[in-house]
């Protein structure tokens, strides 16, 4: 043999005459063709998520050829970083946040947003459980010059001069009559009074 055979094609051979002359023949050396070989096999850095990529060798014998195969056991799993809130937390609960996989292949990943939970609403000057309503505070309604809740009456003056303090707005409009009961009555004695005296004269 010549060594001289390449992948599927037959090598030659060659012989020297017989007789010493020194003359050679050289001929086809059938059966001699290599077969292609692949030891050195590199990835194709393809593989997808939950997708084995494949991976390529060229010839061992340097004829060009290459032969790619499944890259078995390459497949990627799915990763998760860049989180972006969904904006749905509320004042009871935290809200959520989403991710997009790393690789490309679509895939999402929705976790909880610890620690979004929103502050308590306001309302104007309301603070809901404060229950602070305007410059009024529940308990103590203010109406004319009476606090509710402190339940101070204004005094109250009687007809005829007469003072009376401590007296609460609901009792005024019957003190008032009894007093006007008692000077009518009043009046009325002086009356009667002075008409038996004129009578004596």
């Amino acid at each position: 043999s010549d060594n001289n055979a390449k992948c599927e094609v037959d090598g030659t051979k060659t012989a020297s005459c017989d007789h010493g002359c020194g003359e050679k023949d050289t001929v086809a050396d059938a059966g001699s063709a290599l077969e292609h070989s692949y030891t050195n096999y590199v990835s194709d850095n393809n593989a997808k998520c939950e997708v084995d990529g494949t991976k390529t060798a060229s010839c061992d014998h340097g004829c060009g050829e290459k032969d790619t195969v499944a890259d078995v056991g390459s497949a990627l799993e799915h990763s998760y970083t860049n989180y972006i809130s969904n904006n749905d937390a509320t004042t009871e609960v935290d809200g959520t946040k989403t991710a997009v996989c790393d690789h490309g292949c679509g895939e999402k990943d929705t976790v909880a947003d610890e620690g979004s939970k929103l502050p308590p609403e306001t309302t104007g000057g309301s603070t809901t459980g404060g229950n602070s309503t305007g410059g009024n505070t529940a308990g103590e309604s203010t109406t004319g010059g009476n606090t509710a809740g402190g339940n101070t009456a204004q005094e109250n003056v009687a007809p005829g001069g007469a003072t009376v303090e401590g007296t609460d707005t609901g009792d005024d409009t019957a003190v008032g009559t009894m007093l006007l009961m008692m000077l009518c009555s009043g009046l009325a004695l002086c009356l009667v009074l002075r008409k038996r005296e004129n009578a004596k004269f």
